[in-house]
């Protein structure tokens, strides 16, 4: 199960680095206000969530939702996610992770995992969650 937060804001990051301040300003305890140790540098409406104003990057969306996807489905299937990367032909790097490449041709390998789970229904959402991620970049 995962924990969800709250997105930052404007406003939350301003509390959280005026609360680090207060505190001292040690680094080393910058963790325990999420990190916030500077001012926010652009402006805006304080409630909106900063990743209005500032996106992620393209690079970190797909590592982070292929990776994601992945994992789960290793977690579900760890044969299918094992035979679907073999026949792929494709390697983690040695964190055991994709580098860009590798995930743009893991979408691209769709119809191997098809042909490794046709009788797996659980396997069919994870089909239905990667087509539509890889119809979001085509798009983009």
């Amino acid at each position: 199960m995962e924990i969800k937060g709250s997105f930052r804001t404007i406003k939350s990051i301003t509390e959280n680095t005026n609360l680090w301040q207060q505190s001292g300003g040690n680094i080393t305890k910058a963790k325990d206000f999420k990190n916030c140790i500077n001012i926010p540098l652009i402006n805006g409406d304080e409630e909106t969530p900063v990743l209005k104003y500032i996106p992620p990057p393209e690079l970190h969306l797909l590592l982070g939702v292929v990776q994601k996807l992945f994992d789960c489905l290793e977690l579900e299937n760890t044969n299918v996610a094992t035979e679907w990367i073999k026949k792929a032909g494709l390697k983690l790097d040695h964190y055991g992770k994709y580098n860009a490449n590798n995930a743009r041709q893991l979408l691209k390998k769709l119809d191997i995992l098809k042909t490794i789970s046709p009788g797996i229904n659980i396997l069919q959402c994870f089909l239905h969650s990667i087509k539509s991620f890889r119809v979001v970049l085509v798009k983009h």
